[in-house]
């Protein structure tokens, strides 16, 4: 399966442009009872439905409420025990970019105020992850969406990213630059928040389209 590993450096995901195994029970590794019935999700055709919508900012899984609501058809999602997902606090947040005191510093200099995560699986090979952080103000979710674009082009030791243009206000987009190990990612700031789309496996053709089109429904539906 193809892997997504966690980096330090304020990057939330970086993509491995290598085929590996998932490792550790980071992914669908958890039997199926583990998966959260969301037919409405999975079994939408489109994302044209996506609307922006408002959330109590005292609930500390609220942002869950901010999340795309419609998906491709035939991704199921995920409950929030597959691959450690679900709301993040700062604890969280620091030990999923890396652990570190510059990690901790990073985010709390930039105001870091909460987190979630969703996954999403198709079959074996294809993910869907959306990384959503609220920080105290624009600058903050900007610098935490420069920095994993950083992560990207750079490769971070890996073969860099293939930059795009997704066509969406302050968004950057790199994709994998090996068509047999497709995958490709979304990463932009709207507001206080900063967004992160990570697609991986199936079409290499047709990959950079689908995560486009997946972020621009998460880019909508933040107010």
């Amino acid at each position: 399966m193809l892997e997504v590993r966690v980096i330090s450096v304020a990057a939330a995901v970086v993509l491995v442009w290598a085929v590996g195994g998932c490792g550790g029970g980071d992914k669908a590794s958890s039997p199926t009872s583990s998966i959260r019935s969301t037919s409405s999700i999975a079994s939408t055709p489109s994302l044209a439905t996506t609307t922006s919508v408002a959330v109590d900012a005292s609930d500390p899984a609220g942002l869950e409420a901010l999340l795309i609501n419609a998906v491709p058809a035939g991704f199921v999602v995920q409950s929030d025990d597959v691959g450690d997902t679900g709301p993040s606090d700062l604890e969280k947040a620091v030990h999923d970019q890396g652990g570190t005191p510059e990690d901790r510093d990073f985010l709390v200099r930039n105001g870091f105020l909460r987190g979630y995560q969703r996954l999403w699986l198709k079959g074996e090979d294809n993910e869907l992850v959306v990384f959503l952080y609220e920080f105290s103000g624009a600058p903050g979710a900007k610098a935490q969406a420069d920095t994993v674009a950083e992560q990207l082009s750079s490769g971070d030791g890996e073969s860099p990213g293939l930059p795009f243009d997704p066509g969406i206000a302050g968004a950057l987009g790199f994709r994998s630059p090996d068509p047999s190990n497709p995958g490709a990612v979304v990463a932009f700031g709207k507001g206080r928040y900063a967004v992160q789309i990570v697609r991986l496996g199936g079409d290499a053709a047709t990959i950079q389209t689908e995560v486009t089109q997946i972020a621009r429904a998460q880019f909508d539906r933040l107010a």
